[in-house]
């Protein structure tokens, strides 16, 4: 029974020495999935959609007048916004773009403010328009003599 003890002792210490050998301790260890290099980690994404557009109602012809937009930022890492614009006519479509900075952000839909300016070059009544992360129109008219 001694004997078969000491056998099964030095065959587990047999098995363990060589199983550590495989294991190259100079090969870097490599970084859990969730970590990303810095510079993937600050960029420009399109926005879940606006939240709001503030400005004037009224204003005149050649006066600049600025927008204020709500932009949805899909995590915390989401700190600028900007806003884009297609016209086409006195109809003007707004869409937001985010800029995210950081790899690990708290995942909860936020807000940041982009300005936008518009110059109005004759009379007429303009209408700002976007959709809500739900879909939601969100809407501005600046009426312009």
């Amino acid at each position: 029974m001694l004997l078969q003890n000491k056998s099964l002792l030095i065959i587990t210490a047999l098995a363990l020495a060589i199983s550590c050998n495989k294991i190259k301790h100079s090969d870097p260890v490599p970084p859990p999935p969730c970590v990303q290099p810095e510079d993937t980690c600050d960029f420009w994404s399109p926005s879940a959609g606006l939240v709001s557009i503030s400005g004037p109602a009224t204003a005149s012809i050649g006066q600049t007048v600025q927008l204020i937009i709500g932009v949805t930022g899909n995590n915390g890492c989401a700190d600028a916004a900007q806003v884009s614009a297609i016209a086409t006519g006195n109809s003007i479509s707004l869409t937001g773009n985010v800029h995210y900075h950081g790899c690990i952000c708290t995942q909860a839909l936020t807000e940041e403010t982009a300005l936008y300016n518009f110059t109005p070059a004759q009379a007429g009544t303009y209408t700002f328009h976007g959709t809500t992360y739900e879909g939601a129109p969100v809407v501005h008219t600046i009426v312009v003599q």
